[in-house]
């Protein structure tokens, strides 16, 4: 029964690594393609390229035919690492819900799904009030 834990903590810690260095290549990615339209005179706000509106406007980009091609390879390897890191995120994600440690540090402000939501959002946690002097005393 340990080696089982042993092996599917093994297996998660992987897991998350593998997000890690697969969200890093599509950044990667990202950045040799923002470089390029700015070097063709098409600069764009990185993120937005990552976007259905951000790949709207490449395809509608008059580029040529060399510089096309790049970009399409580039927007090509993009979607395979986003397609590989939405099934690992999924699966990810369904530990997650299911593990008991995993939903205690979803509590705490900053960690978990809710930290992605502005603040006042409903569903969005809100940190200790700092006038509360047992939330932020040393121990």
């Amino acid at each position: 029964m340990a080696l089982a834990r042993g092996r599917r903590r093994s297996s998660l810690r992987d897991q998350t690594r593998l997000r890690k260095a697969l969200a890093g290549e599509r950044s990667g990615w990202a950045q040799r393609l923002h470089a390029l339209l700015t070097q063709e005179g098409w600069p764009c706000p990185r993120g937005r390229l990552l976007t259905v509106e951000g790949r709207r406007w490449v395809d509608a980009l008059e580029l040529d035919p060399g510089v096309r091609t790049q970009i399409e390879v580039m927007l090509t390897v993009m979607a395979a690492l986003q397609e590989q890191l939405e099934r690992l995120e999924s699966e990810l994600r369904r530990f997650a819900r299911a593990d008991r440690r995993c939903q205690a540090l979803e509590t705490i402000f900053g960690v978990g799904p809710h930290a992605r939501l502005p603040a006042g959002s409903p569903g969005a946690s809100q940190p200790p009030a700092p006038t509360d002097p047992v939330m932020w005393r040393s121990t």
